[in-house]
């Protein structure tokens, strides 16, 4: 994920828009143990951590100019014999 400076102040306007809705009496927000993954024309990737796997999400229409390798950690969720999605 690239820091774009747009993106990074995004990504702090929507933190602190949340925070500011939850009631503090229900639950709080720490900045330090947040994470916010802003989609964008600069940044592709949507990345997000799901019961301690890291996700990585890249749409084919924005790898117009290069392939994408699968990688040690990387799993295709296609069947590449029957073109079937898992």
């Amino acid at each position: 994920m690239r820091l774009m400076k747009h993106d990074v102040n995004l990504g702090r306007a929507v933190f602190w828009d949340i925070k500011n809705r939850l009631p503090r009496s229900l639950t709080t927000i720490l900045w330090e143990t947040s994470f916010v993954s802003v989609y964008s024309k600069d940044n592709p990737n949507l990345l997000f951590n799901m019961s301690g796997f890291e996700c990585r999400i890249l749409p084919k229409i924005r790898m117009t100019h290069e392939e994408f390798v699968h990688k040690y950690g990387v799993w295709n969720l296609q069947n590449e014999t029957t073109k079937e999605r898992t």
